[in-house]
């Protein structure tokens, strides 16, 4: 193949290698996409049985809806020894509700190094504050698995349409300039639809009962802690698909201040920076008190949305009755 671009002459050319494929994805990820997604290169998740996997990227689209998960190939690898395997492992892992909830909060820090594409949000009317809901319904959604490639494998797409998820390669060409050497990419890309096609019914919330089996003790007791100190102070505690959050009601409005998952507690300190109702001096009286908890010694002060594991051994009873005694008091605080 030759592509002429006036009077240049570019010949398709191999890659080095996968590395250099994966390096023009992390490069031109909003060519490939667009520019309103958080592209996470890279993060380390694993199934549910402690199988892990390193993906090239997970990719949240706000323009789409969706999310992706992310593998660049190269074809000589083999479809059957090495990329079925790899990708039938990334979605399993995806869909762990603790790899959800570890990428709800990357792609919140993300979000905190993209002010255009904050501001974007905002102008479509999604209001900083509910960012989170917003990704946390994407990631309810089944991920779609994007195959950047440098060709499409015998077999490929027979086995794509097998799977009850999307498969989306992107054919990526490497053309290099006879005279001086200079490279160009040549991308496109050709869905292969779910074979799964009709619509699934909308995932309802999760139940108590059944959030309650997949807590340990100390998530268990912090549930019921939250949900009574709800009701007492005519809050709501409010149920999602995979997780319960504590919702605020004052006089400037509604927001949500924690997150219950059934592994650990997300405390969306972000949002509750931002909002007027909270003194400022309640908000550093909260934080000396909860930094006390072990978990929260080295996260609180680092992450926007610092997280609490409520595991067997990782969070005592003391330490649920300091946090709830500085949560209420926060809480009071509000004008």
């Amino acid at each position: 193949m030759k592509i002429i671009v006036d009077s240049k002459v570019f010949v398709k050319s191999d890659f080095r290698d996968e590395q250099e494929l994966e390096n023009v994805v992390k490069s031109h990820y909003e060519v490939i996409f667009n520019e309103d997604v958080i592209y996470i290169p890279q993060k380390f998740i694993q199934t549910s049985g402690g199988f892990g996997t390193v993906p090239e990227a997970i990719v949240i689209d706000f323009s789409t809806g969706s999310w992706y998960i992310v593998e660049a190939e190269l074809a000589k690898h083999g479809l059957w020894s090495h990329i079925v395997p790899q990708v039938h492992k990334q979605i399993v892992a995806a869909e762990n509700p603790d790899v959800k909830q570890e990428i709800k909060r990357v792609a919140l820090q993300k979000l905190e190094e993209r002010e255009s594409l904050k501001k974007k949000l905002i102008e479509r009317g999604i209001p900083e504050i509910r960012i989170h809901e917003v990704i946390e319904k994407i990631l309810e959604s089944k991920p779609k698995v994007v195959i950047p490639i440098d060709d499409v494998p015998t077999d490929f797409e027979h086995w794509a349409r097998t799977l009850s998820y999307d498969v989306i390669p992107h054919i990526i060409e490497k053309c290099v300039e006879v005279k001086n050497g200079n490279v160009a990419y040549v991308i496109r890309a050709t869905p292969f639809v779910a074979s799964h096609e009709e619509e699934r019914p909308p995932r309802q919330p999760i139940s108590e009962e059944e959030f309650l089996k997949r807590c340990e003790k100390p998530g268990r007791i912090l549930y019921q802690r939250l949900k009574e100190l709800a009701r007492e102070k005519n809050h709501e505690w409010k149920a999602g698909t995979q997780a319960f959050s504590y919702y605020v009601v004052s006089k400037r409005g509604k927001f949500c201040a924690l997150t219950l998952w059934p592994t650990g507690l997300t405390i969306l300190k972000v949002f509750m920076e931002n909002r007027k109702e909270i003194p400022r001096e309640a908000l550093s009286s909260f934080r000396d008190k909860i930094i006390k908890i072990n978990d929260l010694a080295t996260k609180y002060d680092t992450q926007k949305m610092p997280g609490i594991s409520t595991r067997k051994g990782d969070l005592t009873e003391n330490e649920i009755d300091s946090f709830i005694t500085a949560f209420k008091e926060l809480l009071d605080s509000i004008t």
